[in-house]
């Protein structure tokens, strides 16, 4: 059952490559399937966000920053505007259309992942995960 889920930007952004190395062995299609879609919707927020940061970083830049780009003070001053507002767009929730996902399922993808840490686990169940009534436990 799709539903609208909120992920903190930042959050669905580093989910992308880590999804890209689950494991799919002996899972139903039925929740690859969830979690590709899953993953396309990240992907789309990380592009988004790549164009929106580096445009940001242009408009900070001084005009003549051809002539100053060497500067430690020019790139010191353009870090120390660029850093909240990298970090307040990066900690935005966002709302996004996902699919449960089994959470046997689910776990056996995370555990297929050596590098996959149990706080991956546990944030992808509490979004996406069925409860055991088979609902999704979204927020």
């Amino acid at each position: 059952m799709k539903s609208k889920v909120k992920f903190f930007r930042g959050d669905a952004i580093n989910l992308v490559n880590i999804i890209s190395k689950f494991k799919i062995n002996g899972v139903q299609l039925k929740s690859v399937m969830a979690l590709l879609a899953l993953k396309s919707e990240f992907v789309k927020l990380a592009t988004e966000s790549r164009e929106y940061l580096n445009q940001t970083i242009e408009q900070l830049k001084p005009d003549n920053f051809e002539e100053v780009k060497e500067d430690p003070e020019v790139i010191k001053a353009i870090n120390e505007q660029y850093a909240p507002i990298e970090f307040a767009y990066l900690n935005e929730e966002v709302e996004i259309e996902a699919e449960s996902i089994n959470v046997e399922d689910l776990f056996k993808m995370v555990q297929g992942n050596k590098d996959t840490e149990l706080l991956v686990f546990e944030l992808l169940k509490n979004k996406i995960g069925e409860k055991e009534d088979g609902n999704s436990d979204k927020e």
